[in-house]
């Protein structure tokens, strides 16, 4: 009998600690984030632009020391309950390489400098809400505002170009963890923000 009564005091405990949990975790409606994705929208963009640019010119003009920079996001969700959040993503990306021409001398003619600016309205499905653990999906489609700049070594005017493209992201799975406020999280998708990304979750 007395072990039959410590065994309904340890669950009632349990059940009890779990709802708390459970209690804390929903109520936490705002979720800000930041992150460092790779390979991302703009990438392989910027690496289809460099293939028909040199196809084009059948391998006379062509890019070297490229960098890029990014994607690195920020982003914000509110609960609308312990399942759905909704908000959005902004993104910052950049790429700098160099203008290259197919000859022995002086084959550099100048610089192009890229910026990508994207922002994207959003949603979030929690499969999995524990207090210093979670699972989630999310999706989204926006717009990426691709701005160039061209500078060329002979003096010749620099060149500037902006335009819009849509954009997205799909995370097919997320995983966060640490405390019931701040988190580090690793997402698996594709979109602007990457293939892969990972970053820090504040809760509040």
């Amino acid at each position: 009998m007395k072990k039959a009564i410590s065994v309904l005091v340890a669950a009632i405990l349990f059940c009890g600690t779990t709802v708390k949990a459970e209690q804390a975790e929903y109520d936490s409606k705002h979720d800000v984030a930041l992150s460092y994705g790779i390979y991302s929208n703009s990438q392989y963009f910027s690496f289809i632009e460099d293939l028909v640019g040199i196809t084009v010119t059948a391998g006379y003009a062509y890019f070297d020391n490229k960098k890029f920079v990014g994607p690195i996001a920020g982003e914000y969700f509110y609960r609308l309950n312990s399942f759905l959040g909704i908000g959005g993503i902004g993104v910052y990306a950049t790429e700098g390489k160099d203008i290259m021409i197919n000859k022995k001398e002086n084959p550099k003619i100048g610089t192009s400098r890229f910026n990508y600016f994207t922002i994207i309205p959003a949603v979030k499905f929690d499969w999995l809400r524990r207090e210093h653990f979670g699972l989630y999906s999310k999706a989204g489609f926006g717009a990426t505002i691709v701005n160039e700049r061209q500078k060329y070594n002979d003096g010749t005017d620099d060149e500037s170009e902006t335009a819009a493209t849509v954009s997205w992201q799909f995370s097919f799975i997320g995983v966060e963890a640490g405390s019931a406020k701040v988190r580090g999280f690793a997402e698996f998708g594709f979109g602007e923000q990457g293939v892969l990304l990972a970053g820090v979750r504040y809760k509040f």
